[in-house]
């Protein structure tokens, strides 16, 4: 799950049909959608949605902190008591969920490590819901398509939105992988903002 500031209010929906389809099965958030391949040393530190780290990175992220904040500068972020926790319900919810695992930040553009991470490594289908607006490149869907392959996995999209990199995603990675997109009528999205 796309859990940039633009995807979080979808995260309780989401969470209730993943639950209705395959109840607690592995969840894993990712703040952004792009898959760039690396350039370096990549964060990919995947924790339980629970606990103090959950609660820094929650507010942090959630919050206003910039997203172009330097890695050394990220590490030293904490949680403040004095700040209001952003979408306080939405945390509460993963913080209670069992199976919820989240990525460390790292930009938005490495959500492979959620795909391709461990937690989902027993799942025979990996369902994904984002806007598809952020980076993606062909070499880096290759190496996640492997990795589906070889996990006898099958991908399937449901965007909010078909953002500039959804008919890339879909033809090089959803269709060879043996998913589909997911459709939702406008009208199930959730129209009002999540306090």
């Amino acid at each position: 799950m796309d859990v940039s500031r633009s995807m979080t209010k979808y995260l309780p929906l989401v969470t209730k049909e993943l639950d209705k389809v395959a109840f607690g099965s592995p969840l894993v958030l990712y703040f952004g959608c792009g898959l760039a391949s690396p350039k370096g040393k990549i964060d990919d530190d995947i924790n339980p949605a629970t606990g103090d780290k959950f609660r820094d990175y929650w507010q942090v992220w959630e919050g206003k902190t910039p997203l172009n904040t330097p890695a050394a500068e990220r590490k030293k972020l904490k949680y403040n008591p004095g700040l209001p926790m952003p979408l306080n319900d939405i945390y509460e919810m993963m913080d209670k969920r069992r199976n919820t695992y989240f990525v460390e930040f790292n930009g938005i553009t490495y959500a492979w490590t959620a795909l391709m991470s461990k937690e989902v490594m027993e799942a025979d289908t990996i369902y994904w819901f984002a806007d598809f607006m952020d980076k993606v490149d062909s070499a880096q869907m290759e190496a996640v398509l492997k990795k589906l392959k070889s996990r006898k996995q099958k991908l399937y999209i449901h965007a909010s939105t078909q953002g500039r990199s959804f008919a890339q995603v879909r033809d090089e990675l959803v269709i060879p992988s043996g998913g589909e997109v997911i459709e939702t009528k406008s009208e199930e999205m959730p129209k009002k903002k999540v306090k």
